[in-house]
């Protein structure tokens, strides 16, 4: 049909055109004879060619250029060979052959967009950039053969020109198009592109051709279209579109503030507030709150929960948080912004005024707190940090009176002049000159004037909570520790100076044990004298540990016979002497004279009476030897038989006792009571419920024959024993009340758990009291039963909207210990669901989308909170010590995971091979419901770093390299769901989580993403391309892999692909 080929390409092809010209061929006649030289050239070389014939005379050949466009279309050449063969031609004085370019590209336009060539996936990109090079090089050509050449005709200049910016315009309208020209600019390898500066120096030449006369003679409509042109912004770094902001309502907002102010105010009451400014900086962010609304939530959850004390009664928590705390944390949010201070003024001037809204509250909180305007307190504290400019709180206060003075409660509220609430404020300066004055170089009397000043009344509460406040409470420690350790022994003192060290010594110990009572010991070991002193060796070897359980060193300690037997003459003699008495030597040998006395009481050497004795006098003079030991006889209770245990309550019943304040002892009636709540605290965290409650009876009836029926109030308020009380434990048939016992005895810890996440659901808020439930809880049963019980409850709602408002609550109270609930959830609870077909209805929506959107959260709040450098909360610290644990803290030896006591207990049980009841072997499935939930795989977690981080106040990089390994393996999870052909519940929980990931902003979601399988990313178009943009493809791939432009871009060839099947249904 057509001649051999010969070597020589062009002679071919003009043959094969005389031929088709002579004989008419069709395009498809033509087609198929050009395709036998296909096989001897590259198609770029043939397009090359058969171009040349259209462009061989002045005017274009149209018939050749149907058989080229045929060409394309029939994929004999790629759109990539074709770009590549049109940009070569720039001879503008050819205006019909540049027209016609301009308009062959016009008409291919859509069709290079969802050009599938796999030769073109990978050249497109540079393809679009060399088009973007031609167009700005024939405008600005075109211009300057205008100002050359008086014979170029300004009617097809203009033409040339029009057709040129237009098609600019087109391209960079596309989001598609505007994203390969992205692409093609981005460096690859470190490396700068040179396409960006060729672009350019082309768009900069035709900006100075703009002031040309020539120029000047163009229309305004065509002035403007270049113009334009050149504000195109092709730049390298993808713009990012608009931020995503989680679909979080105002109500819902209340709920996640709510929970991080509450915890701060409760749990963590000596954190440097830096921690919870970049927490809630990192929920502005992810939710796309303005700053004042931010301001607004902190405050109106500050109010409320000063409100929420009907149970509780610590309003000296809440106020030293709200006049004291909440102007530095405001202070520190301001410090992170990047608006200057009059800006930050006039949010939280609109912050202020959205709280307004709440009068109701306010009339509450006055009344409550007895008051006339609580607000006006906070507004002064405002003031005085400069957060708030005079006129801004004068306006704020004519507002509220304004309302205020409407109010029928205006009345009664202002009768009210009981200022009990802002005593804290007043106890600011005072704690600071306290620490002035607590120097024990100066005279002793004088120092213990000052520390008996600080006993009296609520004093010493106001004060530690005021230096917690402030940041000073670890110098008040400090300062403590040295007076504790100045005093422990003298030479060469007098009575009245060894009666001046030994109240100096236990107003100090015990102002110590209350400090580690509501702070936790930890504020004591990071002092620099604290860990080598003897209160923090005492404590650490004899107070509970941060699980709440005895410690056996408090039975073991050293003790020298002839020390103890002058400690048995001390409680036994008629006069308790003081003088050169070595105090840490009596604490630490007072528990072995009561052991003796306790052997010799057990076999009637000795009587009732003078056992009692014994102990009153141990109580009488110095309450530190209480302390010490009430603490050794708790820990004596839980490994001695039935008959001793009846002994030690009985005696922890004496040692409680009221007594007589003595003369001779300063201040020992508050120094008694500051004992005596210690010595319940101790008892609350290691005692059981029968031992505690046999101890309130004795109490009782002691008192009942003293002619006092008023019981004290011993039982501080939700420990251990509310949470076994309420779930009514049963019966022990031995006298050993074992680890494993105490966690049986919780087999109702579901339904309180339910019980306590409704309550706060119902309100939208979480109360101190739902709080401190859920803390015990998570205790007791460890992190992966509480997220797994989460996810449990999210299946239980079927409005959407009802998911999400609980998806916020769940969110928030992660914060309890966002990284081991995290990890769980990652790495057990959705590959359990995944892998079990019995619970695949959880995966649909809206459960699914709720448990994507609350892992999405959790993780993005965990990458917020490490590149900003914060302190993640890891769990509770021990018992009722209200500071958060430091990072490495949370990790045991072999388990990344908060350890849970009954996983704690199932160690101790393989260790010491006890024999438990028949009930021993429950284990997990004690606490479950009666289906087996999502515990298909119990096994302990293995730890994700084996070396955990040192430092206290970020997570480190190795943690979230191995988060991301997680977020890899459960992306490995859904590859087959998402690239298969059937399409399950699987599919659309991994396509939720990936839409969750993508409402982030754009630092939490590439985080994410980029964890995907690159081979799974083009795949993903099939089902996203309604949901998603092209930025955010850019968003998914990650750029360190040799080959990420080519899955950019075939994402963006599948995008156009299914997006134009989309428009055509």
């Amino acid at each position: 049909m057509v001649c051999e080929y010969n070597g020589n390409l062009t002679v071919a092809v003009r043959s094969i055109i005389v031929k088709a010209w002579k004989e008419r061929w069709t395009e498809e006649q033509w087609s198929r004879a050009m395709q036998s030289y296909m096989i001897y050239v590259e198609s770029s070389k043939t397009f090359n060619v058969l171009l040349e014939q259209v462009m061989i005379s002045s005017s274009p050949n149209v018939h050749i250029l149907q058989y080229l466009k045929h060409a394309l279309f029939s994929k004999m050449a790629t759109f990539a060979s074709a770009m590549k063969s049109v940009v070569g031609y720039e001879d503008v004085s050819q205006t019909f052959c540049i027209s016609t370019l301009l308009k062959f590209v016009e008409e291919l336009f859509p069709h290079i967009l969802s050009s599938s060539h796999p030769v073109d996936l990978q050249q497109i990109p540079d393809s679009w950039v060399q088009l973007l090079t031609w167009l700005y090089t024939i405008i600005s050509r075109t211009l300057i053969k205008l100002s050359t050449d008086s014979k170029y005709s300004l009617e097809m200049a203009a033409r040339v020109l029009k057709m040129s910016s237009a098609l600019l315009d087109k391209i960079h309208s596309n989001e598609i198009s505007r994203a390969y020209v992205a692409l093609s600019l981005a460096p690859s390898d470190n490396s700068p592109s040179n396409r960006s500066q060729k672009l350019e120096a082309s768009t900069n030449e035709i900006s100075r051709l703009l002031s040309t006369p020539t120029y000047q003679q163009l229309s305004e409509e065509l002035k403007t279209a270049i113009s334009s042109c050149l504000k195109h912004d092709f730049n390298p770094n993808y713009p990012v579109g608009p931020p995503y902001i989680v679909d979080f309502t105002r109500q819902n907002l209340n709920v996640c503030v709510n929970v991080l102010i509450t915890m701060e105010a409760y749990l963590y009451r000596v954190n440097d507030l830096q921690l919870l400014a970049d927490k809630l900086i990192a929920l502005e962010t992810l939710q796309g709150l303005p700053r004042s609304v931010l301001y607004c939530e902190i405050l109106r959850s500050s109010f409320l929960g000063l409100l929420d004390n009907d149970v509780i009664p610590e309003d000296i928590k809440w106020s030293s948080f709200i006049f004291l705390k909440i102007p530095q944390l405001f202070q520190k949010m301001v410090a992170t912004s990047k608006k200057d201070s009059e800006d930050e003024q006039s949010e939280l001037y609109q912050g202020l005024k959205l709280l307004l809204d709440s009068q109701s509250l306010f009339v509450s909180v006055d009344y409550k707190c007895k008051c006339s305007s609580s607000l006006q307190s906070l507004l002064n504290e405002l003031v005085r940090y400069s957060l708030l400019s005079e006129a801004s709180s004068k306006d704020i206060i004519f507002r509220r009176q304004k309302d205020w003075n409407a109010s029928s409660c205006n009345t009664i509220i202002q009768s009210l002049t009981n200022e009990a609430l802002f005593l804290i404020q007043k106890a600011e300066p005072t704690a600071t000159t306290i620490l002035k004055s607590l120097d024990i170089t100066k005279n002793q009397d004088l120092l213990l004037n000052v520390m008996t000043q600080m006993m009296s009344g609520k004093s010493f509460e106001l004060i530690s909570s005021a230096a917690g406040a402030i940041g000073k409470l670890q110098n008040f420690v400090m300062k403590l520790i040295i007076v504790n350790e100045s005093s422990k022994t003298a030479t060469g003192e007098t009575g009245k100076n060894s009666q001046t060290r030994a109240a100096l010594f236990d107003i100090s110990f015990l102002m110590l044990c209350h400090i580690v009572q509501f702070f936790g010991i930890e504020i004591i070991s990071s002092c620099p004298e604290g860990s080598n002193s003897f209160f923090f060796q005492w404590a650490t070897r004899c107070l509970p540990d941060k699980h709440d359980q005895f410690k056996l060193s408090s039975l073991q300690m050293n003790s020298d016979p002839f020390k103890v037997e002058f400690v048995l003459s001390q409680l036994t003699g008629p006069e308790f002497k003081t003088s050169l008495v070595k105090w840490n030597e009596m604490c630490c040998n007072s528990p072995q004279a009561i052991q003796e006395s306790l052997v010799l009481w057990e076999y009637n050497i000795i009587d009732d009476e003078l056992m009692r004795q014994i102990l009153d006098s141990a109580k009488g003079t110095m309450c530190c030897l209480m302390v010490v030991i009430a603490t050794w006889l708790c820990s004596l209770y839980n490994v001695s038989g039935e008959d001793r245990q009846q002994r030690c309550c009985k005696m922890l019943a004496q040692l409680l006792q009221p007594r007589n304040p003595s003369d001779s002892v300063v201040n020992f009636s508050e120094r008694n009571q500051l004992a005596k709540e210690f010595v319940y605290y101790v008892a609350d965290l290691t005692l059981p419920p029968s031992a505690l409650s046999n101890i309130a009876n004795m109490l009782q009836q002691k008192q009942q024959l003293n002619g006092n029926t008023t019981l004290p109030n011993h039982q501080p308020p939700f420990g251990k024993r509310f949470l076994l009380q309420q779930t009514q434990p049963q019966q022990y048939s031995h006298t050993i009340f074992t680890l494993k016992e105490k966690i049986l005895a919780c087999h109702e810890l579901p339904k309180l758990f339910s019980q306590t996440l409704n309550s706060a659901y119902r309100k939208n808020s979480i109360g101190v009291r739902d709080l401190l439930h859920l803390k015990e809880i998570y205790r007791v049963a460890g992190s992966q039963w509480f997220i797994t019980q989460m996810v449990k409850d999210i299946t239980k709602l079927d409005k959407p909207e009802d998911v999400e408002r609980l998806v916020c609550l769940y969110h928030s109270l992660c914060h309890l210990d966002m990284k081991s609930l995290t990890v769980n959830l990652i790495d057990k609870v959705i590959p359990n669901i995944m892998t079990s077909s019995c619970h695949l209805k959880s995966l649909m929506d809206p459960w699914g989308t709720g448990i994507a959107k609350l892992c999405t959260l959790n993780v993005a709040t965990l990458y917020k909170m490490a590149t900003r450098k914060v302190g993640v909360t890891d769990g509770d610290s021990s018992g009722s010590n209200d500071k958060k644990r430091p990072w490495n803290d949370s990790t045991s030896d072999d388990n990344m995971e908060t350890p849970s006591k009954i996983k704690k207990e199932a160690a101790s049980q393989d260790v010491n091979n006890k024999n438990y009841s028949s009930n021993a072997g429950a284990g997990f499935n004690a606490l479950s419901l009666t289906d087996d939930f999502l515990f298909s795989d119990q096994r302990e977690i293995t730890p994700m770093n084996d070396s955990p981080p040192s430092s206290s106040t970020s997570p480190s990089s190795s943690f979230l390299d191995d988060l991301s390994d997680s977020l890899a393996c459960m992306f490995l999870m859904f590859q087959p769901c998402v690239t298969g052909t059937l399409i399950c519940p699987r599919t659309g929980f991994a396509l939720a989580f990936i839409k969750e990931s993508l409402k982030l902003d754009r630092d939490c979601a590439q985080f994410i993403l980029h964890n995907l399988p690159s081979s799974m990313v083009p795949q993903l178009m099939r089902y996203l391309n309604s949901d998603i943009t092209p930025h955010h493809i850019f968003t998914m791939v990650k750029r360190d892999s040799p080959s990420w432009k080519y899955t950019i871009s075939r994402a963006l060839h599948n995008y156009s692909h299914y997006k134009q099947q989309q428009l055509q249904l």
